[in-house]
């Protein structure tokens, strides 16, 4: 099972979001009864800027979940060069097994629907 968290985490959650919100034009989507929402808030000055998506997943029902996964990306020299990006995610309801669990389930869901 992968840790949740880590470089593997954040593959699998970017291809199921990817392939679910192609682009990311939707502040609002649900994949597979999960309800998913998208907030961007950035920043563009002379000598850097950034710019935050927040993603917020909710599962509802007896064994709920909420995770927030956070991906940001800073630029420099000029707002043209990217000097750092950062990811992260937290459950803040819920156990991280069944986030894991629900992720890892999505992903085996896509790669089998891509292969037809």
């Amino acid at each position: 099972m992968r840790r949740f968290g880590n470089s593997s985490f954040f593959r699998t959650f970017d291809y199921v979001v990817g392939l679910a919100n192609p682009g990311l034009k939707l502040d609002r989507f649900v994949i597979d009864g999960i309800t998913w929402t998208r907030e961007r808030h950035s920043f563009a000055g002379q000598a850097y800027g950034f710019a935050l998506d927040v993603f917020t997943g909710v599962c509802t029902g007896a064994s709920g979940w909420t995770v927030t996964v956070v991906k940001e990306y800073w630029r420099g020299g000029g707002r043209s060069k990217s000097t750092k990006n950062i990811q992260w995610a937290a459950v803040h309801l819920g156990r991280k097994s069944d986030v894991m669990a629900w992720l890892t389930a999505q992903e085996n869901i896509l790669s089998h629907r891509q292969l037809r």
